[in-house]
């Protein structure tokens, strides 16, 4: 369980989280949700060991994998190139790399349905982009999965789709081997997404009201 106790945020004395209590059990689904500017990113990187917080604590999250809301692709290889650049061999699980690179594209075709994971990512649309680094962020080993806004810039069915495969992936035999009990933290603007995700929701508000629903 990661447990955030009393945790204080400001950036040149403008405070963005004050005295930020809440708690998210192993392997559950939570969607942090508020308006811009509320503190969501701020939060998952203190979560993450990203940025240090000015007060307060941060137990349980151990190794986390986090899915950024910029690509962080390298364009000139492919999609499964871009993903075992970020394995090593405490990812494989007990298999050997040509084993992983097909579980990898067996992910990556869930997300790129026709579109070639062996193409290069540079030719790719933002949104197979987005789809690329979902598998990426899912597939590295971790206690803890952060997706920082993992459906910006799509549209409603092809989010409803990323949601899905999301909850797919998670739940797919090798993830459950390998990953049991894995924390899963989305930043979102939606609560219909917390639905598309059968996951709970954390509320943070530009007033610091906080409410776990």
């Amino acid at each position: 369980m990661i447990k955030l106790e009393n945790i204080c945020k400001s950036y040149d004395e403008k405070t963005v989280l004050d005295n930020i209590m809440a708690e998210f059990p192993d392997d559950s689904i939570t969607c942090i949700m508020g308006e811009s500017g509320a503190g969501k990113t701020t939060l998952v990187r203190i979560i993450a060991g990203l940025e240090n917080a000015d007060r307060g604590t941060v137990s349980g999250a151990g190794v986390v994998s986090f899915d950024f809301q910029e690509d962080r692709l390298i364009n000139d290889i492919s999609a499964a190139d871009n993903i075992m650049l970020v394995l090593d061999k405490n990812d494989f699980g007990g298999h050997d790399k040509k084993t992983m690179r097909k579980i990898i594209n067996e992910n990556l075709a869930e997300v790129l349905k026709d579109y070639p994971s062996d193409k290069s990512t540079g030719t790719y649309s933002g949104g197979m982009k987005r789809r690329v680094c979902l598998v990426r962020a899912m597939m590295k080993k971790s206690d803890t999965v952060i997706l920082d806004e993992p459906v910006s810039g799509l549209d409603p069915s092809a989010a409803a789709d990323m949601y899905a495969t999301i909850r797919k992936i998670l739940a797919a035999e090798y993830i459950k081997k390998h990953r049991d009990g894995r924390i899963c933290i989305v930043v979102t603007h939606e609560k219909s997404d917390s639905g598309l995700l059968d996951g709970g929701i954390y509320l943070l508000t530009t007033d610091k009201a906080v409410d776990t629903i």
